[in-house]
């Protein structure tokens, strides 16, 4: 029989090859990048560059290439921006964590969701890094961008009131045009909502017309007195369109 120690001791390395090969498991198989690096310094503390010491599979998947264990980042990407090795520097000397969105001009253009920390001990200077291919989200956010920009300058140019609305009424935005009409400031404005501005006679019409519209996805329209900044009431014929999302 094995003495009680040993047996414990075989009990416990069973047990850390066991926890061993769980975490390789996750590490292969995330669909998260990941990817464990050694912070390189120059002679006076700045970070130089950086070397590879794990990668999982997605790693390739999300970046388009894959580094060898020990492949120094400015020999394979000579062109990378300095903020990567800054970032992952501040990470290795102090210890704390980032969570940034950066681009990678080498890397096709690309832009990443990273989380940063630093594994083992300090003077390892190592640093784990899970990220995320966040190009085409980003895409999209430029083209939303782009489009509500233009949306704004046509708004301004028209001679009509513009204004959008969320669906309990709130004013959201409002053309120049519209704000000059009422006379208030867009805070102002925008917590009255259109029906606050309607005339008492006209406001109930109304409402049911906008509650009709939002059911069925139609488009609102109805002939009804806006109060002006003068006080007077003038008559208008409101149109709206209904914008849905997935919900």
């Amino acid at each position: 029989a094995l003495p009680a120690r040993d047996g414990q001791d075989i009990a416990a390395a069973a047990a850390q090859r066991h926890r061993d090969e769980r975490y390789r498991r996750l590490f292969e198989t995330i669909e998260t990048g990941f990817a464990i690096i050694r912070v390189l310094f120059d002679g006076e503390g700045r970070p130089a560059d950086y070397v590879f010491i794990e990668v999982n599979a997605a790693f390739p998947r999300h970046t388009g290439f894959e580094p060898m264990p020990g492949q120094s980042v400015r020999q394979l990407l000579p062109d990378l921006e300095q903020a990567w090795y800054d970032i992952y520097g501040r990470v290795a000397s102090t210890g704390e964590p980032a969570r940034f969105e950066n681009f990678a001009a080498p890397l096709g253009n690309r832009w990443f969701d990273v989380h940063a920390f630093r594994v083992g001990d300090p003077e390892e200077r190592l640093v784990g890094i899970l990220f995320t291919d966040i190009t085409e989200r980003r895409r999209i956010e430029t083209v939303l961008r782009a489009n509500e920009e233009q949306f704004r300058i046509f708004a301004q140019a028209m001679p009509n009131h513009v204004w959008t609305a969320r669906p309990d009424g709130g004013l959201d935005w409002l053309n120049d045009r519209a704000l000059a009409y009422a006379g208030l400031p867009l805070g102002e404005v925008a917590a009255l909502g259109w029906a606050g501005l309607a005339h008492d006679a006209d406001r109930g019409g109304a409402e049911n017309e906008w509650r009709r519209a939002l059911v069925s996805g139609s488009v609102f329209t109805a002939e009804i007195r806006l109060r002006r900044r003068d006080g007077a009431y003038r008559w208008h014929l409101s149109r709206a369109v209904p914008l849905a999302d997935d919900d």
